[in-house]
Parts: C-alpha cells; sequence; structure tokens
C-alpha cells in the first residue's frame, strides 16, 4: 500500500473584535482574516483543498432584557 503525504503550510490568519455597550444594547464587529492572507485551511488529497476564508467583516447586535 502506497500512501501520499499532503503538507499544508502553516498559517495564522489575524481576527480582531471590537465590542460597545450602551444600556441593554450590545454591538460588535468582528474582523476575519485583517491580513487577507490567502492559505489552506486543510486537505483531503491533492486535489481536494480547502481554502481559508478571505477578509470577512460581521455585525451584530444584540439586547438583554
Amino acid at each position: 500500500v502506497t500512501r501520499s503525504v499532503i503538507e499544508v503550510a502553516p498559517a495564522t490568519p489575524v481576527n480582531v473584535f471590537v465590542s460597545y455597550k450602551r444600556g441593554a444594547w450590545l454591538y460588535r464587529l468582528n474582523v476575519d482574516n485583517v491580513l487577507d492572507d490567502e492559505f489552506l485551511a486543510g486537505a483531503q488529497s491533492a486535489v481536494a483543498v480547502d481554502p481559508g476564508q478571505p477578509r470577512t467583516f460581521t455585525f451584530s447586535a444584540g439586547y438583554r432584557f
């Protein structure tokens, strides 16, 4: 049995968030992959790889009763 080894370069995406609370409201902004680096999140074979997500912004608001 021949096994192939797939090597994926290590990556450390930079993620940040900022939040603001006012009264019962909480607002939050997340930025994932701030540097917009291209990287592989994983690989199942040489032709089936999972790319990492590009820079992504997420905003949320919550209200606590």
